[in-house]
């Protein structure tokens, strides 16, 4: 009777660490699907590049402005929150893969983005923009940083601003998942407002650029959501059909 009791003891051990094992790869799994998720933005932000360079060549460019840029200053220390846009995005997306609690909040953000991409692409080939630049000849720190963004970044692919675009959709994504604490929520809004005032301030765009790449976010985000209602439905529709077929 003992040697029965222990050898129930012993299965019911073994199964509970398989179904450890099993519930851990299955995180794991569902992890690794969300962080293939986030890496399909990358080939999609690459058509910046390739439409700043084709810009580049193009004989006739416009310098799209309001009579506010004139009076605009050039603030090199601004090119702090410029360059902390690349990890507040990229963060943000982690963010969104490694917690599942925001269940399928990824999938928009991904879809939004990859559209903003998209469409600011085709609004670069057919309405190419040009942002003249001021000399920055300083060897203290900021200036090179700027020196840095100038020469990895052609002065083209102006309106509208993909930084604001994504500092809008990634601002809003936290406002929707993240904390709810004050502090939090107006050091989010203070980080979208730095990052907006920095793509002028440091001179990478003119002014009409800031509400196009809202306008944009705001657009992306609609899209997005009516894709992925469109989506579940056609789901829903053949999974139904699917079962009457059976029947």
């Amino acid at each position: 009777m003992s040697d029965a009791s222990d050898d129930g003891c012993a299965l019911k051990v073994r199964l509970i660490k398989l179904k450890s094992r099993l519930i851990k790869r299955i995180k794991a799994d569902a992890v690794r699907t969300r962080l293939a998720v986030v890496l399909l933005v990358v080939p999609f932000m690459g058509l910046y590049g390739i439409a700043n360079r084709l810009n580049a060549t193009r004989g006739s460019t416009l310098v799209f402005q309001f009579p506010i840029d004139d009076r605009i200053p050039f603030i090199p220390v601004f090119i702090l929150p410029y360059f902390a846009w690349y990890f507040y995005v990229a963060a943000v997306l982690l963010w969104l893969a490694f917690d599942k609690k925001t269940g399928q909040l990824l999938y928009r953000q991904v879809l939004a983005i990859c559209l903003s991409e998209t469409i600011a692409f085709v609004i670069f080939l057919v309405f190419p923009t040009y942002m003249p630049r001021p000399d920055v000849v300083g060897q203290d720190l900021l200036s090179r940083l700027v020196r840095l963004i100038y020469r990895s970044d052609f002065p083209y692919n102006c309106f509208p601003s993909l930084h604001v675009c994504l500092a809008a959709l990634t601002a809003w994504v936290l406002e929707l998942a993240g904390p709810k604490h004050l502090l939090f929520r107006l050091a989010n809004l203070a980080m979208l407002l730095l990052i907006t005032l920095s793509t002028v301030l440091t001179k990478q765009h003119l002014s009409p650029d800031i509400p196009g790449g809202l306008l944009l976010a705001g657009l992306s985000w609609l899209l997005s959501g009516l894709i992925i209602r469109l989506f579940r439905q056609v789901s829903k529709r053949g999974r139904y059909a699917d079962s009457v077929g059976k029947n």
